[in-house]
């Protein structure tokens, strides 16, 4: 199962839940059934995009963790 996969199947899941890294990117369901990617920036801007599907949040979700090296395992490669 590919990271995709995997968060496309938590964000699905009834219960709601909310996938977060560190405090600077999310994704979560909403009541009304969408789907909000927000995304902080160090400056304090914050940024939040709505999504009828979550296939397509999770793609900024996952396009915000490339491009801003956000998790543990991003951190790993900017330190060696």
């Amino acid at each position: 199962m590919t990271e995709k996969e995997l968060l496309v199947q938590l964000l699905q899941h009834p219960a709601g839940f909310t996938i977060d890294l560190l405090g600077l990117v999310e994704v979560r369901r909403l009541e009304d059934g969408l789907f909000a990617v927000a995304f902080s920036e160090p400056e304090g801007q914050f940024h939040e995009t709505l999504y009828d599907e979550a296939d397509q949040a999770v793609d900024l979700f996952l396009h915000y963790r490339e491009t801003k090296g956000v998790g543990f395992d991003k951190e790993a490669q900017w330190q060696n």
